[in-house]
């Protein structure tokens, strides 16, 4: 995660990891940040890549979900990740 920092991609932070599920917070993500306002999530790129460190992490296929943005007014962009 702290890979996330030196590429630009935001402040990465792990907030929660349990057998079936992994939560991320991302502060100043520069994909909400260059989208502007939005309705809703944004961060599709970290979103996909999100999805397969979530895979490799839990030893199995994973969805993730972002569940709160930065560009639809959230503090951080939250992403969710459960086992299928």
């Amino acid at each position: 995660l702290a890979m996330g920092r030196v590429i630009g991609w935001g402040d990465f932070a792990l907030e929660r990891l349990e057998p079936d599920v992994l939560v991320v917070t991302v502060r100043h993500s520069p994909f909400a940040e260059a989208h502007g306002p939005a309705a809703g999530p944004v961060c599709h790129l970290t979103r996909g890549v999100l999805e397969q460190l979530a895979d490799g992490v839990l030893g199995r296929p994973t969805r993730v979900v972002e569940r709160s943005c930065a560009a639809a007014g959230a503090d951080v962009c939250r992403f969710e990740a459960r086992v299928r």
